[in-house]
């Protein structure tokens, strides 16, 4: 009996941890908090940063729920915790990769989804030294790319002004 409740234990020990660790497109703020715990910093508005073990979590929230998840930490990620990292957050959608991932770490991998509903990049970014890898959908990929329009053409403007 008591070899049965130390295994239940440990079984519910893994559980509990194998589980709780990756957040996922669709979550809500509460959820991801119950998952991380507290927050550990507002990037923006929308955006809110989590520490879980060696991870720092950044999560975009649009209407209360998740729509960009990047993962990032100070040592490459292997193909086996990309693909457990992606299926956990897209439910098992296939991914297909384009660009050479991995022959320039520097040069990110660009994923997207076979329905082309969820978008996603890995590699290492720019001035950091951090593997990074993002998920997101095409929603927010949308609103974020016309921002991006427009916030290039405003400060091309502002540039040009008086002349």
């Amino acid at each position: 009996m008591k070899t049965l409740s130390i295994l239940l234990s440990a079984i519910l020990c893994w559980f509990a941890f194998t589980t709780t660790i990756y957040a996922r497109l669709g979550e809500t703020r509460d959820e991801c908090v119950k998952r991380y715990g507290a927050i550990t910093s507002k990037v923006d508005a929308g955006t809110l940063l989590y520490q879980k073990g060696m991870f720092v979590i950044s999560v975009h929230f649009t209407d209360d729920k998740a729509d960009y998840i990047e993962y990032s930490r100070d040592t490459k990620f292997s193909k086996n915790l990309i693909d457990e990292l992606l299926a956990r957050n897209s439910a098992d959608v296939k991914w297909n990769v384009t660009g050479v991932q991995g022959a320039d770490p520097k040069i990110p991998a660009t994923l997207i989804s076979e329905d082309g509903e969820l978008l996603g990049s890995v590699g290492f970014y720019g001035y950091s030294e951090r593997m990074t890898l993002s998920i997101y959908t095409k929603a927010f990929n949308e609103r974020t790319k016309v921002r991006s329009i427009d916030d290039t053409r405003n400060r091309e403007l502002s540039e040009i002004e008086g002349l």
